[in-house]
């Protein structure tokens, strides 16, 4: 064979290598991103307020939604009750896997000594795609006296 086309050869497979390799690696930056989004229910979380035991009880669903098509792993979820924006009682939970277009509903329940009048609701976790996922919406409390 000829010298020419031999180094020709050489060439067209290195950069037909080279041309796969960059394309399979695709890094984080590059691809699709989870979009997470959170809602509560009730809205406004409702706060039972018992004036001669000194707490409030509440129970709500919080649902997390992925609205783009990527699924992701949410690993932690944090319910922070707030009253003037300072942190009265904080609830977590592990999360869970959210299919792409999917959701997942987590019950939270609890008592809180003193007011609330806010909830803010945080969402951290990992896409499939090697993306940092980290959420927080703010949800207004109705306070009911029993």
């Amino acid at each position: 064979m000829n010298k020419k086309v031999v180094i020709s050869l050489l060439i067209l497979l290195g950069t037909a290598t080279c041309f796969y390799s960059c394309k399979s690696r695709e890094s984080p930056e590059g691809s699709k991103k989870a979009s997470i989004d959170i809602s509560v229910e009730p809205d406004p979380v409702e706060f039972y307020w018992y004036s001669s035991e000194g707490y409030a009880e509440f129970e709500c669903f919080v649902t997390i939604y992925e609205r783009v098509g990527v699924s992701a792993n949410i690993t932690k979820v944090t319910f922070d009750c707030l009253y003037e924006n300072k942190v009265q009682a904080e609830f977590t939970d592990r999360g869970g896997r959210i299919l792409a277009f999917s959701h997942i509903r987590i019950p939270f329940r609890g008592q809180v000594e003193g007011k609330v009048d806010q909830v803010k609701i945080t969402a951290e976790g990992t896409d499939d795609n090697g993306h940092r996922v980290y959420v927080v919406k703010t949800f207004l409390a109705r306070w009911i006296e029993v």
